[in-house]
């Protein structure tokens, strides 16, 4: 397995990026309001702006399939806009968009955000994730980390992010500052006694 070999004397990889919780909210407000620019040209039907940008980006990536090198690096920026306005158009087609909750759209601002050979601080990525969305979140934080090398410092609370395998955790409660299992912390220590008190309600034994 290769490990994240990055030190401060490297030059920082291409993509690095503070994400904190705010950052996340302000990409679903602005997913939102765009999710709200498009349904209103495409119920005006006023998308030939869009539709135009869509089939220059469309030649664009079929350009760079076959010859990367002739595309101008500046370019490259139609492609996100190419990938943001399939799914936006998809999205707005089956009606899903108007019903995404926070935690989809935070996972979903991830899955846009975080890329390979990369180096990344996380403030509190689990906000607003229901447990299922932190699951996944964390199997691809996993991926990323693990087989396409990538590193993650994240400050968490979330237990599915500190039980990620392999993790080196460190207890910023501890005086002084000390590594620790993610299962040895206090906060997790809290979970378990809380599930321990009601052991045989999810056994089905009241």
């Amino acid at each position: 397995m290769k490990k994240c070999t990055y030190s401060g004397d490297d030059e920082m990889p291409e993509d690095s990026a503070f994400i904190r919780s705010e950052d996340i909210m302000a990409g679903i407000t602005k997913r939102r309001a765009r999710f709200a620019r498009m349904k209103a040209e495409l119920l005006n039907g006023d998308m030939s702006r869009d539709i135009r940008d869509y089939g220059v980006s469309t030649r664009l990536y079929q350009k760079a399939l076959t010859a990367p090198d002739e595309v101008d690096p500046k370019e490259y920026a139609r492609l996100s806009r190419l990938s943001d306005f399939a799914s936006t158009r998809s999205a707005l087609a089956s009606g899903s968009a108007d019903f995404m909750s926070n935690g989809e759209k935070a996972l979903e601002f991830f899955r846009n955000h975080l890329f390979e050979d990369t180096l990344y601080l996380l403030d509190e990525p689990e906000n607003s994730m229901a447990p299922a969305y932190q699951q996944e979140l964390a199997r691809e934080i996993s991926l990323l980390a693990y087989r396409l090398h990538s590193q993650f410092i994240i400050a968490t609370h979330s237990p599915f992010m500190l039980s990620i395998e392999h993790a080196r955790i460190y207890d910023l409660d501890a005086r002084p500052v000390r590594m620790r299992e993610w299962y040895e912390l206090e906060n997790m220590k809290t979970y378990y006694q809380l599930f321990k008190q009601f052991e045989k309600r999810f056994e089905g034994n009241h």
